[in-house]
């Protein structure tokens, strides 16, 4: 597709932070370059779900907690505060966000990046450290809930990235 005259791209980001964000910052660190991207013109947006953490290191995400954030400008704002009891490892949880993101962030393109831990087809995506999925071996999301919710979001994405370990390969992009 030629996309010449898109006015409006927002990339979706849906961050379990984990031990990941806990222990190093390592979400955060990646937060602070959504925000330095977006300072830099008024066409890209982030929307992040952001949650599965004790503590986050970026100012405006509470510890414990799990919202959803605009990085716009070269802030971020706080959306909307989600149950902190939610586990980001369900499947209904992300396709939620994606529909409630178009609802509310109309644009011209759409991009996903699931961003925590990966284990590709064996372990899956996404470990909640706050509320442990319980009905899974790994306690995260498989390759076929991870599809379903996407389609089931009737969202059309020109890209899906996987910020995490082990899911980059063709087999899972496939």
């Amino acid at each position: 597709e030629i996309h010449s005259k898109d006015k409006k791209v927002v990339v979706m980001e849906y961050i379990i932070g984990s031990d990941l964000e806990d222990n190093r910052g390592s979400a955060s660190i990646n937060i602070s370059q959504m925000k330095d991207a977006t300072a830099k013109g008024s066409g890209l947006d982030f929307v992040i779900q952001a949650g599965g953490s004790d503590r986050w290191f970026t100012e405006g995400i509470d510890d414990s907690t799990v919202g959803r954030y605009l990085i716009s400008g070269g802030k971020i704002t706080e959306e909307q505060a989600l149950d902190d009891s939610m586990c980001m490892s369900e499947p209904e949880n992300l396709k939620d966000f994606i529909i409630w993101t178009k609802e509310n962030h109309p644009a011209d393109r759409y991009m996903l990046v699931l961003w925590d831990h990966g284990g590709g087809f064996v372990a899956g995506y996404g470990i909640d450290d706050l509320n442990k999925r319980t009905d899974t071996d790994y306690g995260s999301m498989n390759a076929s809930e991870i599809i379903d919710a996407v389609k089931d979001s009737g969202v059309k994405f020109d890209l899906i990235g996987s910020d995490c370990c082990l899911m980059q390969n063709i087999e899972y992009s496939y």
